[in-house]
């Protein structure tokens, strides 16, 4: 099937009559070209469709009604101001006939438009063969060209400007550059800013940190995100967008200084790794993978004040970080110093177990876990208090009465700002995958998502055809939602299906919804 489409102002093709102007004609030839530039902008836009038949035959097959009809649809009937038909025919046969062959094209795409074109508005013109003296069959020459002549499109709010209304909330944080800083965000992310960790920046002035989490599928979809790398499919376990600035001025880290970050997670991916996004026209992302990713236990916040004081393995960014929690305030410039260190983490487990000192620890430790000997060293008391943590939170979660510690982190870093993003690739053998078609008539005004319904995946689609949006290598089997945001005149229209991959996708049907209906509909994404 062969199609074709093109959005052009019709007077500029004018400018062909000009061609080679002599060194005398230029400013004549200037002229000209923009009185015709001029009054094709004022006179508004051609679109045009062309239909195709087969040797001999006058009715559209079916595939090309259905593109017809899917073109008119996608109309706008208050912009119309007149349509043009245009038949051609290819050269074999008399030009008598090839006439006949053409006016019945026309009278049967003819009758295909006076439920969207009022008959007042339509003009044919019937070209046939156009005289030529040709032997051979031509495909692109057996076909009626439908043009549309439009008004240009009133000023309304554009698909960009709603979702700019629908912005995850963004937290500002105001830090001495000059000292070590941790950010607890509001929905747990943590990060850590090492002293003079900015290019160009003034200690003596305060930088303003601003932080976007992105940990829930709705909050995916309000900030427009989808989660693919070069056309893999990923699985998200968390995005968060960090920026730095100093009287508006817009910072850099420095070489070798890294942001250290905690991402908490009720449900951890396989295998994550950290992406970083990159922003396209379309306001598309695509995702590159960063670097690797550390997962921890939240209990292990228990060992970070003072695991070196103990003897106990260094804990890396954990010990950093422990030394902050003692306030756990949402900015803490600074860490408190060594001796004022909240050094209760190690006597948590000592009081909880009812151990004297560590060599009882490591007994009752070992005892629970069944071992066969006594943990005989300190690292081995620490993997064995992680396992018991772990078996402890396992069953809270299990009974229903988990709380906020027993959540796991991500734990990695990062050499740069802006969006970042945990995911793990998606991967499935390539004879489970397949297409979906998701028909919609206004493909200029609608943003249409696909959102897993058993993981933090949501894509959009690989591109359109006529009057339709396609995704392709999509796993079939998977349990899906079709999701379609309207935004025309200013008005919201919503559309969803849930089906499974690989089965027939019904018809979407739209309703008007407000801003907070549609923050409200986004949330039951997340269960």
């Amino acid at each position: 099937m062969f199609f074709e489409t093109a959005k052009h102002e019709k007077q500029l093709e004018l400018r062909f009559l000009f061609l080679s102007p002599k060194p005398m004609q230029k400013p004549l030839f200037l002229c000209c070209f923009v009185f015709c530039v001029l009054f094709g902008q004022a006179q508004g836009l051609d679109t045009t469709l062309s239909l195709y038949f087969p040797i001999n035959e006058y009715q559209l097959e079916k595939s090309e009604q259905e593109k017809l009809e899917a073109f008119l649809k996608g109309l706008d009937s208050d912009r119309i101001v007149s349509s043009q038909l245009t038949a051609f025919c290819d050269a074999p046969g008399s030009s008598e006939y090839n006439k006949q062959l053409g006016q019945n094209r026309l009278n049967s795409v003819l009758a295909q438009l006076p439920k969207f074109i009022s008959d007042s508005l339509s003009q044919s013109l019937n070209l046939g063969d156009q005289g030529k003296d040709d032997t051979s069959y031509t495909d692109k020459l057996r076909r009626v060209d439908l043009s549309i002549r439009l008004k240009p499109e009133a000023e309304y709010p554009s698909l960009s400007d709603l979702y700019a209304q629908l912005q995850c909330k963004q937290q500002s944080f105001e830090i001495d550059p000059s000292k070590d800083t941790i950010i607890i965000c509001e929905q747990g992310t943590q990060i850590l800013i090492s002293a003079n960790s900015f290019q160009a920046a003034s200690r003596k002035k305060s930088i303003t940190i601003e932080v976007t989490e992105v940990l829930k599928t709705s909050d995916m979809l309000t900030q427009n995100l989808t989660t693919t790398s070069k056309g893999e499919i990923l699985e998200s376990g968390g995005m968060i967008k960090i920026t730095a600035r100093q009287a508006n001025k817009k910072l850099r880290l420095r070489r070798n200084r890294n942001l250290q970050i905690m991402i908490p997670t009720e449900a951890p991916i396989e295998n994550p790794q950290v992406f970083r996004g990159r922003m396209h026209e379309n306001d598309s992302v695509d995702w590159r993978a960063n670097g690797q990713v550390t997962l921890a236990p939240g209990d292990a916040l228990y060992f970070t004040a003072c695991c070196t004081r103990y003897g106990l393995p260094p804990c890396g960014f954990w010990c950093r970080l422990g030394n902050f929690f003692s306030g756990r305030s949402t900015n803490t410039n600074g860490p408190p110093p060594r001796e004022e260190a909240n050094c209760n983490s190690l006597q948590h487990y000592l009081d909880k177990y009812q151990a004297e000192n560590l060599d009882e620890l490591k007994a009752k430790v070992s005892e629970l876990l069944n071992y066969e000997e006594v943990i005989s060293t300190n690292i081995g008391l620490f993997e064995g208090l992680q396992e018991l943590s772990r078996r402890e939170r396992q069953a809270r979660l299990d009974s229903g009465t988990a709380s906020e510690s027993d959540l796991n982190y991500y734990l990695f870093q990062s050499s740069n700002l802006g969006w970042i993003n945990i995911d793990s690739f998606s991967k499935q053998p390539s004879w489970t995958l397949t297409k979906l078609e998701v028909p919609i008539a206004d493909l200029n005004h609608t943003n249409v998502k696909m959102v897993f319904r058993d993981r933090k995946t949501i894509l959009r689609p690989n591109g359109q055809n006529p009057g339709s949006f396609y995704f392709k290598d999509i796993p079939k089997g998977d349990p899906v939602t079709i999701v379609a945001v309207k935004y025309l005149k200013g008005e919201i229209e919503v559309a969803f299906e849930e089906i499974e991959i690989g089965d027939e996708l019904p018809e979407l049907k739209f309703q008007k919804m407000t801003l907070p209906e549609l923050r409200a509909f986004w949330l039951q994404f997340n269960s």
